[in-house]
This record gives C-alpha cells, structure tokens and sequence, in this order.
C-alpha cells in the first residue's frame, strides 16, 4: 500500500494550493450584480454558479459601496425548501482534477438593523445541505467582520472526484429584514488543493488469432486506461472452433497470466494476449430414409483437424437405391464426399446424410418442339431438336421412333429415317434427337409431339 501510494504522490501533480477562488466586492455598487462570478479562480476548478441571491431577496433601497448583498427577504429557517431567501454559490472539478477543500473565509457588513449571523451550509451535487459554520457580524461599520470556516475536517470535502459539484448557501439569517453584505477586496474566499490527477497507464488487449469481437467486431485490439487498481475490461473477442481462456503478457502464453476480469494495478502499461483452447465438434452420420442397416457411430475430433469418413460399415440399404457416400445435406444439394475420403472438422457440429442414387430405370427429355409445317413432296426445314437421357437402363440399346408422318435424325444435316438407336453404357444412355416432318406428308399443320 505504501508503494501505491508513493506511485499516485510522484504521478499526479498540484495545480493549485492555498487560495483557490475569490470575489473582490471593490468598485460594486446597487447592490452587485446576481450572479456574481468570481474575480479570481484556479484552473482545475469552474464557478458555474456565481454567488446569487434568492427571489425574494430585495435591493432597495440604496445600498453601501464596495460590496453584495441585499436590504431584506431573508430566510430565517435553518433548513429551508427552497433558496428564495438564501445565498447560493458553488464550485464544479473539472475533468482530470481532484479538489480538497481546506477552508472558507468572509468580510460581512451589515446595517443596524441587518442579521447578525448566519449558517453556512454545503451539499454535494443534489444531495441534501449540511451546516459546516456559522458567520458573525456584530459591526455595521464599512470595513465589516471577519469569518474562516475550516472545512479540513470535513470528509465529503476531502480528494473530491472530477465532474463534481459543490455547491454553498448562506441561510438561517437571524432577521429576516435589514441589510447585509460581503464587503471589501476579500468578500469571500475559498481554499484548498487542486490536484491533476494522474493520465493513468493503458492495458492493450490483443486477439491473438481472434477473427471477431475486439474494435468494430474485426479481431482488432482495443485498449482500457485507469491510474488505479481496476478489474479488466471482460474478453470481447472470439475465435472460431476456440474457447477464450485467460490472458498472457507473451502470445505464446509463456510470460505473467491473467485472468478475464482479474484486478489489475495499471502502474504500467501492458499488452496482454488472448489465449485460446481448441474446441471439439462431432461428425454424426445419418441413414437419411435407410430401410436396413443401420449409420456409422459418430466421430468428434477437434476442430480443424482430418478425419476419414467411414464406408457402409452398418451396411445401410434402401429399396430402389445405391449407397454413394455423403453429403452434408439430405436432399442431396450440400458437398459430396466418397467413402474414405478426408473430412476437414468445421467450427460446429456435422451431420452427414447418406447419399442415395435410385435405380429405377428411367428416361427423360428436355426441349420442346414447336408446330411444323411443309408442302407435300417436301421435308420441313429446319428440323428441330430435343434430349433424352436415361439412367439404370438394361439390355444394350435405347431406340427412338418417329410417330407417323415424321423422320429422325442423330444429326441436322444427316439422314433422317422413322427410327433410331443409342448405345446403353453402364446403364446410362443420352442423345439428341433431330425431327422434321417427312416429305410424304399432306399440305397441313402437325403440332409437336
């Protein structure tokens, strides 16, 4: 604690010391102005608020020379509900400063029938007024009476935050009419110490291989300042197929350790790396409509390292189909993968389908044909097309025949006749088919077949 201590002394630095703020009522007549900002203050502090009398407050009529105040409407309560018949004033740290306030002095007249004393009271920001002092004034003579209020003692006075504000009435007058001042060159006086407070040492947090998370949801670092003991700013990044697990001052997690959120000194600045551990995903395998058999048991490995994918080890069947392989969509439109083949483990959980091909033999044709027509004694130009293919066909031929008044050809330019073969391989068999109306053919319209 000593060393902490020491740190924060060499660190923050005095900016004002002694007399910090005051108002000089030299050269005010009728009364002073309301508010009446300070004459002098330091930096490191603001007067929002100068010194304002109450609504109810009067200035009439003719008032003394060389000082503020009023003839009357004073507030004789000691802890009023509202300002009207009070004396207000405060002060505002400014951002980076601390305040500790030491003590407050006054010079009050008064006319002979004026208050001979009052309260001075404080609050902090809109909390409620204590009393820190009570102010006398038994003369009614120009150079007035002298006050000094110590405010040393006083704890929410003391190592005040930045962004605060500390406001003052002066309240509980002992009559409420008559006139009162501050008076002369030293009006009134605030003093104390105005720290700046030390910048503060920054923390660089850095992803490591993240690719999200961080600034802008990139991967890329982002950074925590304070000048005191703080806990870390929570792990923002991620990593696919990866935990976050702690921190390290070296990225090969080889230097000081860290954990998410632990309290950190910041006597220094530091660059901190995320530290990852690999994540594991299971590779499920499902029959996808099977009717006998049963899918491979799943497989979890971790994430981007090989597996090799099983054959039909549970000797999965369906009826009217082949096994062939996988994919990682059932109705076929995912990746394909063969049996045996390498398997990259992605950043998730995997099911692969059975991949099925159906061998019910079947034909199909794309192409449409539109009407023809010709003269009698003449074949139809141009001929027109269209495209078969069949699949887990038997025997060794596919033949094609013309329907009446109509001639086929494999080729535009070649021979036409009324039919035509195509060799089956491996139970496949695709061609196109050429069609035009045969000169035989009456004057008329066919439309397609």
């Amino acid at each position: 604690m000593k060393l902490k201590l020491l740190f924060f002394f060499l660190m923050a630095s005095v900016v004002g010391w002694g007399q910090i703020a005051s108002w000089d009522a030299t050269g005010l007549s009728a009364y002073g102005n309301s508010p009446w900002n300070a004459t002098s203050i330091s930096s490191g502090i603001s007067n929002n608020l100068g010194i304002t009398r109450g609504s109810s407050i009067l200035t009439t009529p003719t008032s003394a020379p060389n000082a503020w105040g009023g003839s009357g409407g004073w507030d004789t309560l000691e802890f009023p509900l509202n300002n009207n018949g009070s004396v207000t004033f405060e002060i505002t740290v400014s951002s980076g400063y601390s305040l500790s306030l030491s003590n407050i002095t006054s010079q009050i007249r008064r006319s002979s029938s004026g208050p001979t004393s009052v309260n001075l009271q404080y609050a902090i920001n809109s909390g409620n007024y204590s009393n820190v002092g009570i102010w006398n004034n038994t003369t009614n003579n120009a150079t007035g009476g002298s006050n000094n209020t110590d405010l040393s003692e006083i704890e929410d006075l003391q190592n005040i935050s930045e962004g605060t504000i500390v406001k003052f009435r002066i309240t509980k007058f002992s009559g409420n009419s008559g006139n009162w001042y501050l008076t002369g060159s030293n009006a009134l006086k605030i003093f104390g110490t105005i720290t700046q407070n030390p910048t503060g040492q920054t923390v660089t947090f850095k992803g490591n291989g993240a690719n999200g998370g961080g600034t802008g949801d990139t991967g890329a670092d982002y950074t925590q300042t304070a000048n005191t003991a703080t806990n870390l700013t929570p792990n923002t990044f991620t990593r696919i197929g990866h935990t976050f697990d702690h921190w390290n001052t070296e990225p090969d997690n080889s230097g000081n350790s860290f954990d998410d959120q632990e309290e950190y000194d910041f006597e220094a600045d530091m660059d901190l790396y995320a530290q990852w551990t690999i994540n594991q995903y299971t590779i499920s395998f499902d029959g996808n409509g099977n009717d006998g058999g049963t899918a491979p048991g799943s497989q979890t490995a971790n994430y981007n390292s090989n597996i090799t994918l099983p054959n039909n080890t549970g000797g999965l069947t369906r009826t009217g189909f082949n096994f062939n392989g996988w994919n990682t969509a059932a109705d076929g439109t995912g990746t394909h993968y063969n049996i045996g083949a390498n398997f990259t483990i992605p950043g998730n959980n995997v099911t692969l389908y059975a991949e099925w091909i159906s061998t019910t033999p079947s034909i199909s044709t794309t192409g449409t044909l539109t009407a023809m027509t010709t003269v009698y004694g003449t074949a139809s130009t141009p001929s027109q097309s269209f495209n078969f293919s069949g699949v887990n066909l038997t025997g060794t031929n596919v033949s094609v025949t013309a329907p009446s008044g109509f001639e086929i050809s494999t080729s535009s330019g070649g021979t036409y006749g009324t039919s035509l073969t195509y060799p089956i391989s491996s139970g496949n068999a695709s061609g196109t088919v050429y069609v035009r109306l045969a000169a035989t053919t009456l004057l008329e319209v066919i439309q397609g077949i």
